[in-house]
């Protein structure tokens, strides 16, 4: 067991005897029974013997206890701020990470084949820590979709469209069950407040069959609605989802290709399937040209850099009075950028309190590539180096929570010729808010070789279907919009069935993909 404080420039681990941590423990469980909590006792009494062996043969288990574990009890349904808690596994074994939140989004999306973005638990001080915020790195989500005396309405099938949702947990099953009151939900930014009389029931699950271990590992996830008019007035309901191109969603980067989405349909679904497509490359006939250097950061002022806030100092830092905390950096020189700013005698957690940017003067891009050293926090945009053009960002890239710096490489073929600023960004307070920079050059020869789109562990494709279709349900490569501001606009024309989407940039946020469900006299 280890006692570690969190951040990126943590100390070294402080290392408990198992013996210690038994004496904690029991400490710990005397104070709870001091406090008037005893805790309920299903094993023991233990003798400190029973102790030595990491599991005892004689677990000494009372019996009522494990005859309690059989007992078929009453399902456990939860509502209100315990839907915020819950995030239960809804894809196929061995697929990766997707979570079922209590009112029925899917969250998390741990499916990349890359490392998580954090540990599950968020740390909140030294003494007790919380589970993580519900959140998704890409947009995605269902909405009902209601017509009536002329008015469309639209309900996202989360806590935004509906006042009372319970969810019930029964894995590898869950059921979550909409309904409006009109006491306060359902807005869902399309400016409806008033109920609907309606009520949804999901089902979720994942194919999960025992000994069918290649049925039990599809990567699909199904979610079934049944809506039921609720009130006299007759409805047209559209069950509507969404599902955003999220191929090469780590990897991507400006420049590098294009994310497209394909409509296809057959008697047994239709759907929208998401990919990507590796740009073009460009064929020059030319030797190498010697690289020209943009930085070595050798000097003891940022000669040709202006600097805002606090995090960057005066100038370069030499790599010798860094904190050893920080290990080895990797940096080229005796000096690099690192806004991990201990220089006023802050300690590890104070150094990273610090914020500011740093650009460059202005640069002729007259090389293929711009190559860099990088190092510090994975923050995206956030603690990152970015290449300007014109003042918008171009090109950006992020740490990866490591203080050691790492080749990094720029494609800025397209870019040659125009005028370009280099700049260093930190704008995070908290947790790895630093940024390590060093020997910015352009090159001819990449210092890192892209890999092929198919080589990257990102890579792949994503659906969104409707199975067992009938001949109304529809499908769309582009929503042309926000979802839900697309969704109250209209409905979707029948046919528009797009083979891709517009062309767009790997890092740029894609067209999602929409497929509507309004079976006529099935659901209404």
């Amino acid at each position: 067991m280890s006692c570690t404080p969190t951040g990126p420039s943590s100390p070294t681990p402080v290392l408990l005897p198992r013996r210690e941590i038994l004496r904690i423990l029991g400490a710990g469980a005397a104070a709870v029974a001091l406090r008037g909590a005893p805790l309920p006792a299903f094993a023991g009494p233990f003798q400190a013997s029973d102790l030595e062996v990491l599991i005892p043969a004689d677990k000494k288990l009372d019996p009522a206890w494990v005859r309690s574990l059989f007992d078929r009890g009453t399902p456990a349904v939860y509502r209100g701020a315990e839907l915020e808690k819950i995030g239960m596994p809804i894809g196929g074994i061995c697929t990766g990470q997707l979570y079922l939140g209590g009112d029925g989004k899917l969250w998390h999306w741990d499916i990349f084949n890359v490392p998580s973005r954090g540990d599950f638990f968020l740390y909140q001080g030294p003494h007790y820590m919380q589970p993580r915020v519900q959140a998704s790195p890409i947009e995605q989500g269902f909405a009902l979709v209601l017509t009536a005396g002329g008015k469309r309405r639209v309900r996202p099938l989360d806590r935004r469209g509906f006042s009372r949702i319970a969810f019930r947990g029964d894995y590898p099953m869950a059921s979550v069950e909409y309904s409006d009151h009109g006491d306060g939900g359902g807005d869902g930014g399309t400016g409806d407040a008033g109920a609907v009389p309606v009520t949804v029931r999901l089902e979720a699950f994942s194919p999960f069959i025992p000994l069918h271990a290649e049925d039990s590992g599809l990567p699909a996830t199904l979610m079934r609605y049944t809506v039921r008019n609720t009130g006299a007035e007759r409805l047209d309901l559209e069950v509507v989802g969404w599902l955003e191109n999220a191929a090469c969603l780590e990897t991507g980067k400006p420049g590098e290709g294009s994310r497209q989405n394909r409509v296809a349909r057959s008697g047994r679904c239709v759907l929208v399937e998401s990919s990507a497509a590796e740009a073009p490359r460009l064929q020059v006939e030319r030797p190498p040209r010697p690289p020209v250097l943009v930085e070595d950061f050798e000097r003891p002022a940022y000669e040709g850099w202006t600097a805002t806030g606090t995090t960057f100092g005066k100038g370069p830092i030499v790599k010798a009075e860094m904190p050893r905390y920080q290990g080895d950096v990797g940096s080229r020189g005796e000096r690099l950028v690192n806004s991990h700013n201990t220089r006023q005698g802050e300690d590890v957690v104070r150094g990273d309190t610090h914020t500011g940017t740093l650009t460059s003067r202005e640069l002729t891009i007259e090389r293929s590539y711009n190559n860099f050293l990088i190092g510090g926090g994975a923050h995206e945009g956030k603690t990152c180096v970015n290449l300007l053009v014109d003042g918008k960002v171009v090109r950006s890239a992020a740490g990866r929570n490591d203080n050691r710096m790492q080749p990094h490489t720029f494609d800025v073929r397209s870019l040659e010729g125009q005028t370009a600023r280099s700049q260093v960004v930190d704008e995070v307070a908290g947790g790895w808010g630093n940024i390590g920079v060093d020997h910015i050059e352009l090159s001819d020869e990449p210092a890192v070789r892209p890999l092929a789109f198919e080589e990257r562990p990102d890579a792949g494709t994503t659906a969104l279907a409707i199975l067992e279709p009938l001949a109304e349900d529809r499908a769309a490569a582009d929503l042309g919009g926000a979802p839900l501001e697309a969704l109250a606009g209209g409905p979707l024309p029948a046919g528009r069935e797009r083979p891709r989407s517009p062309s767009a940039s790997a890092s740029s946020a894609p067209p999602a993909a929409r497929c509507a469900s309004s079976p006529a006299g099935r659901r209404r």
